[in-house]
C-alpha cells in the first residue's frame, strides 16, 4: 500500500472517529442523568485522545 493511500486512509478513519465522539457528546447532552453524562464524557475523551494523537507528531 502506498504511503499516500495509506494518509488518506489515516485520516478518513480519524475523521470517522472524531464525528462519532462529537455525536456522543451531542447525543448525551439532549437529557439529565448519569447514563447520559457518561456517554458525554466517553465522546470527550474520545476527542481529546484525538487531539493528543494529532499533537504527538509535533513535540
Amino acid at each position: 500500500m502506498s504511503e499516500s493511500i495509506k494518509a488518506k486512509l489515516n485520516v478518513l478513519i480519524n475523521l470517522v472517529v472524531f464525528l462519532v465522539c462529537f455525536a456522543l457528546v451531542i447525543y448525551g447532552r439532549q437529557t439529565i442523568g448519569y447514563k447520559y453524562l457518561g456517554i458525554q464524557l466517553i465522546g470527550l475523551a474520545g476527542i481529546l485522545i484525538q487531539i493528543w494523537n494529532y499533537n504527538r507528531k509535533f513535540n
